[in-house]
């Protein structure tokens, strides 16, 4: 237990943008933003919430992947065919964005657009409850001098 005065001097220490790199930069929320992303995409939907475009050209083709893949509109891709890309989504620390560590990443993102990954607002409102929980569980430990 902190008396008041620890307390005050640990209220005047804390630093909420450090608690929320924190928080961004942890494991399971690197996990929660990757898996979120990979799930956006499945959607058809870019960091813009657009469906991803353009659209298959081939009809025979968006009919096979809306086989596959019913989440997308009709035509709009998921940008998953062998699964490598999908894999490949990582949280880059070092610029705070979604990147795929597949070949095919600088193609894809060359015809999809620049949006094509990062967290649209959807995806961000599903993150959010679990990063305003365990920031204000850092904000409590910080407080307490932990």
């Amino acid at each position: 237990m902190v008396n008041l005065f620890e307390l005050q001097r640990n209220v005047h220490a804390i630093d909420l943008k450090d608690i929320g790199r924190t928080v961004l930069l942890g494991s399971e929320s690197q996990n929660i933003i990757v898996e979120l992303q990979k799930e956006q995409l499945m959607q058809g939907k870019d960091a813009t919430g657009e469906n991803i475009a353009p659209s298959y050209y081939s009809n025979a083709y968006a009919d096979m992947k809306q086989g596959k893949n019913s989440r997308p509109d009709w035509a709009t891709p998921d940008l998953k065919q062998t699964g490598d890309f999908h894999r490949g989504i990582y949280f880059n620390t070092d610029t705070m964005n979604l990147a795929s560590s597949d070949a095919k990443t600088p193609s894809l993102i060359e015809k999809y657009g620049e949006h094509t990954l990062g967290l649209n607002e959807d995806s961000l409102e599903n993150y959010r409850p679990y990063f305003n929980q365990k920031t204000i569980e850092e904000f409590v430990a910080q407080l307490n001098g932990e």
